[in-house]
Formats: structure tokens, sequence, C-alpha cells
């Protein structure tokens, strides 16, 4: 888990369908030594992770990504620049009874992470 130890959820709300959490991600951490030394950045699977640990926190709910039809990385998280980032998240039930994700990152104007995906539950 990158919870608590790449980030920390600062705070959030979680309303039905929808939730919102600002994170803080720790800087120092060994992942930014190896990605990238002196210009360190977020790694995608990383923001793919934390939104889906941030739906089994906040959400109560354990679940696996059956497919990912969108994912699109728009700018560079840079923990240094960016400490903190926004985190909002779409839960959307189907008629066939399965849940879409719709999820970004952002902070203010700028963009950094935008997924759509299908989960199931486990």
């Amino acid at each position: 888990m990158l919870l608590n130890d790449f980030y920390r959820i600062k705070t959030h709300t979680v309303e039905s369908e929808k939730i919102n959490a600002e994170i803080i991600f720790d800087k120092d951490h060994a992942i930014f030594k190896g990605h990238f030394p002196g210009q360190p950045v977020v790694p995608g699977v990383c923001m793919l992770m934390l939104v889906k640990e941030i739906i089994t926190e906040l959400h109560n709910r354990s679940f696996l990504f059956n497919d990912i039809p969108q994912m699109k990385f728009l700018s560079m998280i840079n923990p240094n620049q960016h400490p903190e980032v926004d985190v909002q998240i779409q839960l959307k039930k189907t008629e066939e009874g399965k849940t879409i994700v719709d999820a970004m990152l952002k902070k203010e104007e700028v963009v950094f992470f935008k997924m759509k995906a299908r989960i199931a539950d486990s």
C-alpha cells in the first residue's frame, strides 16, 4: 500500500457515490530517488494505485479494475511543486450492476490525471 507511506489523506468528504480528497505526497519517499533523481515525478502506476486505495479506504469496498478504457496523464506531478493534490472520484452503477469509476487528480486549474474504469467487487 502507498497510503500513509507514499502519500497521506489530508482531508476528505464522501457523499454517496462521490469522494473528494486532498492528499499530501511524501516528497522524500524512496520512489522519488529513482523516478527521477533531481527531477521527482509521481509515477503513473502510483496515480492509478492511489485512486484504488482511496476508494477502498473511504468508500469501504474492496475491488479489482475490470478494464480501464480511458487513462490520460496530462501533466507531471512534481511533489516539490505540488506536494498537495486534489483527488475527485465519482462512482456510478450501471443498469447491468457494474460500477464505473471516473477519477481525476488536479490542483486548482492544473489537471494531472484522468481515468475511466470499470470495477468488480472482490
